[in-house]
């Protein structure tokens, strides 16, 4: 069993984290396309997101590959684009 990858966002240069998602390989065996509403309080000028695996099992390992995020406003709105390659 693998641990899960965690996207975060913080607000203050990265002293707090604040979970925006939890993603589990086994719920991505080929390539996904995720949106991901970004909540109000995180709409900042000096926003940063990032992806963190706090456990990894060395005995099942689980590599992870993400590409092509995109960051983007529409209508005032945030929204985080990312796809997942999983390959276990």
């Amino acid at each position: 069993m693998s641990e899960p990858v965690l996207l975060r966002y913080s607000t203050d240069g990265g002293i707090y984290w604040t979970v925006l998602g939890r993603y589990d390989a086994q719920a991505f065996t080929e390539s996904t396309y995720l949106v991901v509403n970004v909540p109000y309080a995180a709409k900042t000028n000096s926003t940063r997101v990032h992806w963190w695996q706090p456990i990894s099992d060395s005995a099942h390992r689980v590599d992870w590959a993400i590409d092509q995020v995109n960051l983007f406003a529409v209508f005032w709105e945030f929204v985080a684009q990312h796809i997942f390659n999983t390959h276990i």
